[in-house]
């Protein structure tokens, strides 16, 4: 008989399996049945499991996400019409679209983007840098020892691995009121191409784990930062990026050695993405 480490360690690799494909047909209609058979699981019993595994996120919860975490990102990011941008996230028209997207980013596509659009002309220009926009506090980070998984390719994407590590950590009892999450970018996407920009999915361990294919033991060093938390969705952090920079071409500090971290206050499973905080940590000397 299989020993209760070995059957949560089976279902890990399973919901693994199905998170992976609802990240690559995210653009398709995703039946519960080709799910159930992705799983290789009953189609009666499956979505508890994944359920279960996700810390009580259903499907349905899942892929209403990220196909709205990704229109946020359209709106922002790119001129298609908030028309194409609903279909492309599943509605067949602004209306539902709108409507969904009020609901959950607490806040109408058309003035999304309009927020967005003011952020992105703000900090391109230094002369017109607001250095009351957020509130930068300077910090020492003692060592952080983090169990990693890589990512390569968009940015926004590495949600992904995110879930796959936190499926990991559920297995391994991981996860307790201590526990922190991070993320490592190594690239500015503004000069790597998408395919190649490297980042890592983090979540910090408190004692040793067992070896895993693509989990890496890292230590992120001690040192000086400066740091900015943001509320909102984190389609917006790239436009938090562009602010902290020119905050610190305006300051007297200088970039330090280490690429930029962000830590993830809460849980997007858990609340609305207005209301996520995310803490943005730049190396200084």
């Amino acid at each position: 008989m299989a020993n209760k480490h070995s059957t949560k360690t089976r279902y890990h690799q399973k919901i693994e399996l199905v998170i992976d494909y609802i990240h690559q047909h995210i653009d398709e209609p995703l039946s519960f049945a080709k799910l159930a058979q992705i799983a290789c699981l009953s189609e009666y019993h499956w979505h508890r499991v994944y359920t279960s595994m996700t810390g009580g996120e259903t499907i349905t919860r899942t892929i209403r996400r990220l196909r709205l975490n990704r229109a946020a990102d359209d709106l922002i990011n790119t001129n298609l019409s908030i028309a194409k941008i609903g279909q492309r996230a599943g509605y067949m028209n602004s209306d539902s679209f709108t409507r969904k997207f009020s609901e959950d980013i607490d806040i109408s596509p058309i003035s999304y983007r309009n927020r967005g659009q003011l952020l992105i002309q703000q900090s391109k220009n230094i002369k017109a840098f607001n250095k009351h926009l957020y509130n930068v506090e300077i910090t020492t980070l003692d060592s952080i020892t983090v169990a990693t998984m890589d990512h390569q390719g968009d940015f926004s994407q590495i949600t992904s691995v995110f879930a796959r590590l936190e499926s990991f950590a559920r297995v391994n009892d991981l996860l307790d009121a201590s526990t922190r999450t991070f993320g490592i970018y190594y690239d500015d996407p503004n000069i790597v191409e998408e395919k190649k920009r490297r980042s890592k999915a983090c979540i910090t361990v408190q004692k040793p784990i067992a070896s895993h294919e693509g989990i890496d033991i890292v230590t992120i060093p001690k040192g000086r930062f400066a740091m900015i938390t943001h509320k909102g969705p984190y389609s917006e952090l790239e436009h938090v990026y562009r602010w902290f920079y020119n905050w610190l071409v305006n300051s007297e500090h200088e970039p330090g050695n280490h690429p930029m971290l962000e830590e993830y206050l809460n849980n997007p499973r858990e609340i609305a993405p207005s209301e996520l905080l995310t803490t943005t940590y730049l190396s200084i000397k």
